[in-house]
């Protein structure tokens, strides 16, 4: 299991009807997953092998190990957010360790979804207005994007398009260096955009380079796990752990540390 020196257990948990919640105290719709009903008022403790959990045990290491190494402050950014799983788990952990300056970026194309964000949020006890949650998309450049018409409540596996299609709403399109310019160091990004990140994140090395301490990413093919691993390696980048992607069970994932942005507060202790 995962141990996180400094971190606390969460507190006793007043179960609520309609949310499942995890070991840190974070409370979820079930209406915003896929999960059987018997998840209603569930607690998922720590995640171990042979446990039922809803994300892998490769990104949780990302996430606390990024917890551990913080110190004052920490920057958290969330592409291809959803309703923000990791962007309020990142919150919730960082106040249990005492950190109370908190910045959160979460960047979403569903606009469903982009709401669902701002209501996990308050479901949590986070004022959205106070962090930058933005309804567009990630691309490899700024300008305008295109994102497919879906259900929201079904469908979780869409892309950005970056020409014009048949049938696609027009929105927004953020690139990574414009996103983070104001930021002098982020300690964490989960990076889940269906495939786009083959694209998106090449174009953006230089400012993870200069200002990103972790990066997990979710692959979705074998070509893009492989993109992924030749385009960190180059460019320096320790893969602290990976697991592949199998089709069509589940995502790749890759757990990135940048040795030119060092930990604040000395290594991590996620084991």
């Amino acid at each position: 299991m995962y141990v996180v020196a400094g971190l606390p257990h969460a507190p006793p948990l007043q179960r609520t009807p309609g949310f499942y919640h995890d070991f840190l105290g974070v409370r979820t719709r079930i209406g915003y997953t896929p999960l059987p009903a018997w998840v209603e008022g569930h607690v998922f403790g720590m995640p171990e092998p042979g446990k039922p959990f809803l994300y892998t045990r490769e990104e949780w290491l990302g996430l606390l190990s990024a917890v551990e190494e913080a110190s004052g402050t920490m920057v958290v950014v969330e592409l291809g957010a959803g309703w923000g799983p990791w962007l309020v788990a990142a919150h919730v952990a960082a106040r249990q360790r005492g950190i109370h300056d908190i910045h959160l970026i979460g960047v979403e194309a569903c606009k469903e979804h982009a709401d669902w964000m701002r209501q996990h949020f308050i479901d949590n006890d986070i004022e959205p207005d106070r962090h930058n949650l933005i309804y567009g998309a990630i691309g490899p450049q700024d300008g305008t994007a295109w994102f497919p018409m879906i259900d929201p409540l079904t469908n979780w596996g869409q892309s950005a398009h970056f020409h014009p299609g048949s049938d696609m709403l027009t929105l927004t399109c953020v690139s990574l260096p414009t996103l983070l310019q104001k930021q002098q160091r982020v300690d964490f990004v989960h990076c889940d955009i269906q495939g786009s990140e083959s694209e998106v994140l090449p174009a953006a090395i230089d400012t993870l380079n200069a200002k990103v301490r972790r990066i997990v990413i979710a692959t979705h093919a074998p070509g893009h796990d492989a993109n992924m691993l030749a385009l960190f390696h180059a460019h320096g980048w320790t893969l602290e752990v990976k697991e592949d992607w199998i089709v069509p069970e589940r995502d790749g994932t890759q757990v990135w540390s940048n040795p030119r942005v060092p930990a604040v507060r000395g290594g991590a202790s996620a084991v």
